[in-house]
Parts: structure tokens; sequence; C-alpha cells
């Protein structure tokens, strides 16, 4: 059995993901752009954003998958658990100048602090 860290276990999820690139392209993005986390007691998460992600990757790779890192990594301790990402709130579309405006503000205080300043106001 031997110990791995976060960083093995990405390379060996590339190398998993380049392997099935050409005959699973959906499922080679959703694996490139989901990396895992290692947990403690050789779990491993994977984050994916919907339901249909999660049950994609659990039908059509999941034992392919676990063997490979189970393989790859020396060590047959490996449980992956597949989650779904929890849902983000609904987008505020903005179509005004002012929700544009409140929107970045949100995002950037120092803009509140130069619309004060400049006695800026819109139309």
């Amino acid at each position: 059995m031997e110990h791995f860290e976060q960083e093995k276990l990405q390379k060996v999820w590339i190398k998993f993901a380049n392997s099935i690139s050409k005959e699973m392209p959906r499922l080679y993005q959703v694996l490139k752009s989901n990396l895992p986390n290692l947990k403690d007691n050789y779990i491993i998460h994977l984050q994916v954003d919907n339901e249909l992600q999660k049950k994609d990757i659990e039908d059509r790779i999941f034992s392919k998958i676990t063997g490979w890192l189970k393989t790859e990594l020396n060590n047959h301790q490996i449980q992956l658990v597949v989650n779904v990402a929890n849902v983000q709130q609904k987008k505020k579309i903005v179509y005004t100048a002012t929700d544009k405006f409140s929107y970045l503000a949100e995002q950037n205080e120092d803009l509140l602090k130069l619309k004060k300043s400049f006695g800026l106001d819109f139309e």
C-alpha cells in the first residue's frame, strides 16, 4: 500500500481523462474541468456541476476510473465519491445602467467611493 498525494492523484486523473478523450469527449471535458480532491482514508471526492454529469460518470466510467486509480496509485483502498455541486443561486440579469453598477459595486466596493467622490449619477 503506497501513500499518495493530491498532486499525484491529479496527474493520474488527467492521464485517465486523456485516455478517454476520443471515445468519450463529453466525459473527457467533465473530468478535465472537475479535478478530484483526496480526503481521509483514501476517499476521493469528485464534484460535478449537475445530476446528468454524475449519472453519466456512474453509468459509463465509474468502475473503469476506480480500477484505473487503484492500479495507477497502487492502493486498493481507494473509494470514489461523486457529488453534485450546490445549485447556484439564479443569476440576476442586469438590464439597466443602475443594475449594472450595483452588480459591479458588489464585486468592488471602490466603485461606490468613486461614484460618491466624483458626484457621478446615471441618466
